[in-house]
C-alpha cells in the first residue's frame, strides 16, 4: 500500500538499477565506487575480476548491503 514499483536506479534515476548499472554507471555512486575500488570507472570487462568481498563493501558503502 503506498509503494509503487519502479525500476530507475534509486541514487541517480536516470536508469534501470541492476547490478552492472550500480558497478558501472550510476553517477550518483562514483565517489563509493573510488572508495571501494579505487577507480571512478570501471569497465564491463572487469566485472569477473572484483573480489565478492569488494562487492560487498561497496553495496554496503550504498546502503545496500541487505541486498537489492
Amino acid at each position: 500500500m503506498g509503494i509503487e514499483s519502479d525500476d530507475l536506479c534509486r541514487f541517480c534515476e536516470l536508469e534501470a538499477e541492476t547490478p552492472t548499472h550500480l558497478l558501472l554507471d550510476s553517477g550518483a555512486v562514483v565517489q563509493s565506487r573510488m572508495y571501494c575500488f579505487n577507480t571512478f570507472v570501471l569497465e564491463e570487462a572487469e566485472l569477473p575480476t572484483l573480489r565478492p568481498s569488494k562487492i560487498i563493501s561497496f553495496l554496503g558503502k550504498i546502503g545496500l548491503r541487505g541486498g537489492l
